[in-house]
């Protein structure tokens, strides 16, 4: 195809974390199939979890890295130069992640004037929870229903093309009364498919998330380990991730329970299929999602997969078939829907295998790479699917 596809994360891509992954895999696949791809993020490498060095052997594609302004966080605001410009003046495509007001209001401004199609990729928790600290923060609130007001204008008023993921955004949207296209295509499956395996000897319950207690509710992982083990002593618990503000709760779990619980901070792609496969289970105490790729890689491998009912993993999780889903933030019902795997898994070893079988044939068959992949590059190119 020849077309020119340049993709904004919102963030720094040494963060590496999902929508950074989402990213690299989708501008990989763009390359295999004949567009030109650069993929555009943040120049910060605080907190980071991998060397650009490392991210650059993943890509087939150029990346640009441009500054913010500093201190500012959330959102952020790009600092615009001639580098930036000069690498977007041949740009057919500008499909941005970013969900900063700032970064919107300066392609949409340079995508109109140069005439590229634009698309606004909503992958954040909450559908218009951009600027989420400025949100919750108890002294930012009026500034950020201001903000709000603002970015609801631009999304209803100059943005023609908008990505979502889960059916909340799109009530959202209807709420605005949003007239553009809308493209409803969920995440997909990138890993290659391998056969499933059962554990034998250790029931593992995987968790991986940043250790972060207001999204990815971490005290809720607490609570719901403790109250597991009362129970199954001899479960093991496996927990990777960044550090955030949970940290100090997961060591106090660690120093608690030696050997039930094990927490290995941020790990390597390789080792976290090395844990995929010989986990038994995965769960997800989340408080906000968007369609969470670590469910779906989950579910790749074959693993039940236990969450609270809340946007995303409700659009994943078939209900006691692929996992299950538990009232929003019943910790004690979570323990328990555990529990109930752990039972089947002890009882009956081939019963769990035909379990993990039929979750991944599930997945592949509902959220395979082939089908979505199609469906992007359609919406990318305008084009309609034949």
């Amino acid at each position: 195809m020849g077309l020119k596809v340049s993709i904004f994360t919102g963030s720094r891509i040494t963060y590496f974390g999902g929508g950074e992954r989402y990213a690299i895999d989708l501008g990989n696949e763009l390359v295999r199939r004949g567009f030109k791809v650069i993929v555009f993020t943040q120049l910060d490498d605080s907190n980071s979890n991998l060397p650009l060095s490392e991210i650059e052997k993943m890509c087939n594609f150029e990346i640009v890295r441009y500054n913010i302004l500093p201190f500012i966080r959330s959102p952020t605001v790009p600092v615009p130069n001639k580098m930036l410009f000069s690498k977007l003046k041949d740009t057919n495509i500008v499909y941005n992640m970013d969900d900063s007001l700032f970064t919107t209001f300066l392609l949409i401004i340079f995508s109109r004037v140069n005439h590229i199609r634009y698309i606004s990729g909503m992958h954040i928790p909450r559908s218009f929870m951009f600027g989420f600290e400025a949100s919750t923060h108890p002294y930012l609130k009026s500034i950020w229903r201001i903000y709000k007001y603002f970015l609801r204008a631009l999304y209803k008023g100059f943005i023609d093309n908008v990505h979502i993921l889960n059916k909340e955004q799109m009530k959202d949207l209807d709420s605005l009364k949003y007239s553009g296209k809308i493209y409803f295509i969920p995440n997909y499956i990138n890993d290659k498919r391998e056969k499933v395996e059962v554990n034998k000897n250790d029931f593992i319950v995987l968790f991986t998330a940043n250790i972060n207690i207001k999204i990815k509710g971490v005290d809720l992982l607490c609570d719901i380990v403790e109250r597991t083990l009362l129970k199954g002593k001899d479960i093991k618990f496996k927990i990777t991730g960044q550090s955030g503000d949970g940290v100090d709760l997961v060591d106090r779990l660690v120093k608690k329970y030696p050997n039930n619980v094990l927490y290995l901070g941020f790990i390597s792609d390789k080792e976290l299929k090395d844990l995929l496969r010989t986990a038994s289970l995965f769960i997800l105490t989340s408080r906000f999602e968007a369609f969470p790729l670590s469910v779906l890689r989950a579910q790749a491998f074959g693993l039940p997969v236990v969450a609270f009912n809340i946007t995303g993993p409700n659009e994943i999780i078939v209900r006691d078939i692929t996992g299950k889903l538990i009232e929003p933030y019943d910790t004690a019902k979570f323990s328990e829907a555990i529990l109930t795997y752990y039972h089947i898994w002890r009882e009956d070893v081939l019963l769990y295998s035909k379990i993990k079988e039929d979750i991944q044939n599930f997945a592949y068959e509902k959220f395979g790479k082939e089908k979505t992949i199609k469906e992007l590059i359609s919406m990318l190119t305008g084009e309609t699917l034949t």
